[in-house]
């Protein structure tokens, strides 16, 4: 999983991811991190341009390492990653290809919490990721 930045233990954005992933069937602890940003930023403000544009490298190379089957990318800073001149709301719900591996985009948890609606989207996006998995 690819995100912008972690998400802080026991908030209402950790417990969401969670109770997406066991929606298919996946529990937190199986799925490989990895963050743009290594820590969360304080006062849950946006992360600043500059801060993304050096950390992306080495969340490209720590991406690589692993050598996903499979990437989930959460949120548009995630997603753009492996098409930098799409528009964001153009790569979810989709198959890309990121670090040698097939990557579906979908919204962070902070953007679902704020806006519910978006949360059938999200599902869909888990369950083209579920297909892929069970194949």
């Amino acid at each position: 999983m690819l995100a912008e930045m972690p998400l802080i233990d026991g908030s209402d954005e950790a417990r969401l991811l969670a109770a997406m992933l066991a929606a298919v069937g996946m529990a937190e602890a199986d799925v490989a991190h990895v963050n743009i940003l290594p820590w969360p930023m304080q006062g849950r403000r946006p992360a600043r341009p500059a801060d993304l544009a050096y950390f992306t490298p080495y969340a490209l190379r720590g991406l690589a390492l692993m050598a996903p089957r499979l990437v989930l990318a959460l949120g548009s800073r995630a997603a753009s990653l492996a098409d930098p001149d799409a528009p964001p709301a153009t790569l979810r719900g989709r198959w890309l290809a990121l670090a040698g591996a097939p990557m579906v985009a979908s919204f962070a948890p902070s953007m679902l919490l704020g806006q519910p609606r978006l949360k059938a989207e999200a599902w869909a996006d888990l369950q083209q990721l579920a297909q892929r998995i069970s194949r």
